[in-house]
């Protein structure tokens, strides 16, 4: 039914087309033979047959198809000495023959003179004014039977347009790019679809890992334009679908959207654990994917580092909150979307105008956890940024809303296999630094290389055997322990200086009293910077081989240093 719908509205913009193209030649032929020129009366006049002509022409009945046809024509002469004539073409060879017949015939026929021209017009109305009036109709009908279709047509494409725009869940967005960039994905998804029936092992994950962003961000654009969300859930199992074919993740982005998007349309707790796993395989270090798992009853194998960061605190209170006043937990809810929300997305100055590009945002994580807890969200209908239609568009599934903000807090301290580390490495991480030590002791090469996902982290190698070749050089043990510290979140990796100013750098140590910290690089020579905080006090140029710099004392962060 859809594609019939497109099809009309294609064959009413021909109509539309063929109406202009009618109209505009008309008007300029009604000019040129009705408005241009005056017309004076010359009265009638007898006129007699004189001879007849023949010529040819061609009859084409299609496209390349026609024949050769004779034709005739009659050309008549006043007797009155005015010396007027006119001609016109016979029907065919019986009205010729009628003609000779008769030797001729004689008719009455009324001489107008154009003095522009200095022509005359020899016709048989009675009267000027009866041949005038056959040229306006002649011309005037199809100019106005053409303009009456545009008009309907605009009409209906205004109703049309207005009907879509009513439908979108924010028309702030540009209407036509965001269903311009949904279709691009569309087309683009099938592109891939088939590059991944010819790949294996890491181009095949990374094909779909694409896939899946790409089924995203269509999901996102669609729901922008008003699809409806039954279309919308399907378009989402099947970026479920797509997690069960991959065995870990090339990238982790969206996956927090991702499971708020499971929970949302209530899939299955199966799907939801295997998109769970797979962040944990990718030790994905957002704690709102840990909430919203242990809201559906998941728990991580890998737990993320709890950043103070605004949203993150503001969406922890209203967790804690709401295990004692879910009234207030909803209130609190309601004024940071409708109020913070907005100045912490587009900044503090704004004044309400989102571009021309604006493509819309879906808060589908605050979504997810206001399900969870379920939270009074009715005021929140008619947000542009709150999916609200989402929460409320399946009531079937069992969530834990007590068990949301459980989060492992004591931390086990001591760094047993390089005690020098717990220096400049917080307790928050010892445990995860220590494992990699242990790792490395008594996995086999293979298990290492696939646990710590070797294989498709640039940053690293590409093949197991250039990591069996070189594991016992000290330097690349201690450039891969950054890069894991890196992935678990204490430090921050960054490609340029001016990143800083995009990029929170932590302090993890600030819950210790009368610990003065200083910023340093762990400089492994890749062309990365890897950024932390340390005690102030701590001493050490490098360790495994790793330099660590004072990065107030490194020349191309002199202009941030006021960030430290």
């Amino acid at each position: 039914m859809k594609n019939r719908k497109n099809n009309n509205f294609s064959i009413s913009k021909l109509f539309f087309a063929i109406a202009f193209i009618i109209v505009v030649f008309t008007a300029f032929f009604y000019y040129e033979q009705v408005l241009k020129y005056t017309y004076e009366d010359r009265g009638v006049h007898e006129f007699v047959a004189t001879k007849i002509s023949t010529g040819e022409d061609v009859y084409r009945i299609g496209w390349g198809i026609g024949f050769k046809r004779t034709f005739y024509t009659v050309h008549y002469e006043s007797i009155d000495g005015e010396n007027y004539r006119w001609s016109r073409r016979l029907s065919g060879e019986k009205e010729v023959e009628r003609l000779i017949e008769n030797d001729g015939e004689q008719l009455s026929l009324r001489v107008l003179y154009i003095p522009e021209k200095k022509e005359v017009v020899v016709t048989k109305f009675d009267t000027l004014e009866g041949y005038l009036k056959n040229l306006n109709i002649k011309y005037l009908i199809p100019i106005g039977l053409g303009i009456g279709y545009m008009i309907i047509y605009f009409v209906f494409l205004r109703k049309r347009f207005r009907k879509k725009i009513d439908l979108m869940r924010d028309s702030r967005c540009d209407m036509y790019l965001v269903k311009k960039y949904r279709d691009d994905m569309k087309s683009d998804i099938e592109e891939y679809k088939k590059v991944a029936e010819q790949a294996e092992g890491h181009a095949f994950n990374s094909v779909y890992a694409s896939i899946i962003n790409m089924r995203f961000y269509a999901l996102r654009y669609g729901y922008i334009l008003g699809s409806d969300l039954n279309q919308l859930h399907k378009e989402y199992l099947e970026i479920s679908n797509d997690f069960q074919k991959i065995d870990y993740l090339v990238h982790s982005n969206n996956i927090v959207d991702i499971l708020a998007l499971g929970i949302l349309f209530e899939d299955s707790i199966e799907n939801l654990k295997k998109i769970v796993e797979l962040g944990n395989l990718s030790k994905v270090n957002d704690i709102v994917f840990d909430y919203l798992a242990n809201g559906c009853g998941i728990k991580r194998t890998f737990n993320s580092k709890y950043f103070q960061d605004d949203d993150n605190k503001i969406l922890t209170e209203i967790i804690q909150l709401a295990q004692i006043d879910n009234k207030q937990a909803s209130e609190k809810f309601i004024d940071y979307i409708e109020n913070e929300f907005p100045k912490n997305y587009w900044g503090e100055d704004w004044t309400g105008d989102v571009g021309e590009k604006f493509l819309g945002v879906c808060l589908y994580a605050y979504a997810a956890i206001a399900k969870i807890l379920n939270l009074d969200d009715s005021s929140l209908k008619d947000n542009p940024y709150y999916t609200y239609d989402l929460v409320h568009y399946k009531k079937g599934m069992k969530f834990f809303p007590e068990e949301t903000g459980d989060m492992f807090k004591n931390y086990k301290k001591g760094i047993s296999e390089y005690k020098e580390l717990e220096k400049l490495i917080p307790v928050q991480f010892h445990e995860e630094a220590n494992r990699v030590f242990l790792d490395y002791k008594t996995l086999s090469d293979e298990e290492f290389y696939k646990k710590y996902n070797l294989e498709h982290a640039s940053r690293y190698m590409w093949k197991v055997e250039d990591y069996i070749e070189r594991k016992n050089e000290p330097y690349l043990f201690g450039f891969l322990l950054v890069c894991v510290l890196a992935d678990y979140g204490y430090l921050l990796e960054i490609k340029k200086p001016e990143e800083i100013e995009e990029y929170a750098l932590y302090n993890f140590w600030e819950d210790m009293e009368d610990i003065e910290v200083k910023a340093v690089n762990f400089n492994v020579d890749n062309g990365n910077y890897y950024l932390a905080y340390i005690p102030k006090d701590v001493q050490i140029d490098s360790i495994l081989d790793v330099k660590i710099e004072n990065v107030k004392g490194l020349r191309e962060f002199d202009k941030y240093k006021e960030e430290f």
